[in-house]
C-alpha cells in the first residue's frame, strides 16, 4: 500500500499512508478536513495504484450486496450479507453493513425519544393538583399550570395518553385556584379597608 498514492479531495494534497484505513477520523495536514479513507485492499496490485471503483471480481468470488462488481470481504454479523471493504462497517465491534448500522440507530434514537419524552401533560396536571394537599402553595402553582398549560398545549402528546384532557383539567384548575386567591385578596382588603 505504500507505493499508492491518494490525495485529499478538497485541496488535493498527497496523504501520508499512515492516514489511510485509520479506524478513526483524521485531518488532511494542509486543509484539516476531516475524513476517514478507507482503501479497498485490491486497490494496490504489483505496487501499481488502480480506482478503488474499478476492483472487480472473479467469477469465483462471491459479491458485495451492495456493489455486485466488488468481491465481498467479510459477512455482516446482523444480517449475513456479503459485504465488501467499502461497506463494512466496524459498530460496536462488530462488522456490519450500512443497513444495519442505519437501522441500528435508528431503533436506538427512537428508543432514547420515547425514554425522553417529556410527558407535559402530566407535568402540568400534577403541578395544579399535587399542592392542593398544601393548600398555600396554589397561589404560585395555580398560575404556573394556567401559564404551562397554555404554552405546552400544542406540543406532541404522548402516544398512550387519551390527548390534552389532563392540561385542559390542568388549566381550569389553575384558573380556579388563582381565582381563590384573588377573591381571597378582595375579601381581605375590603375587610381591612370597610
Amino acid at each position: 500500500m505504500s507505493t499508492a498514492v491518494y490525495s485529499c479531495k478538497k485541496c488535493g494534497c498527497p496523504l501520508p499512508d499512515m492516514l489511510i484505513n485509520s479506524d478513526t477520523f483524521v485531518t488532511c495536514p494542509l486543509c484539516a478536513v476531516p475524513f476517514m479513507l478507507r482503501v479497498y485492499p485490491a486497490a494496490a496490485i504489483n505496487g501499481a495504484p488502480i480506482p478503488v471503483a474499478d476492483a472487480a471480481r472473479a467469477e469465483a468470488q462471491a459479491g458485495c450486496f451492495y456493489h455486485a462488481g466488488r468481491p465481498a470481504n467479510v459477512v455482516c454479523e446482523e444480517c449475513g450479507r456479503f459485504i465488501c471493504a467499502l461497506c463494512e462497517i466496524e459498530y460496536r465491534n462488530e462488522s456490519l453493513c450500512p443497513a444495519c448500522v442505519r437501522r441500528d440507530i435508528d431503533q436506538t434514537t427512537a428508543t432514547e425519544m420515547v425514554r425522553s419524552h417529556v410527558r407535559y401533560d402530566k407535568l402540568v396536571f400534577y403541578l395544579a393538583m399535587a399542592p392542593l394537599l398544601f393548600w398555600p402553595l396554589t397561589i404560585i402553582t395555580g398560575p404556573a399550570a394556567v401559564v404551562m398549560g397554555m404554552r405546552y398545549w400544542n406540543r406532541p402528546v404522548s402516544l398512550v395518553t387519551t390527548g390534552r384532557i389532563r392540561i385542559a383539567i390542568a388549566i381550569l384548575a389553575g384558573f380556579l385556584q388563582a381565582a381563590a386567591w384573588l377573591v381571597l385578596g378582595v375579601i381581605l382588603l375590603n375587610r381591612r379597608w370597610g
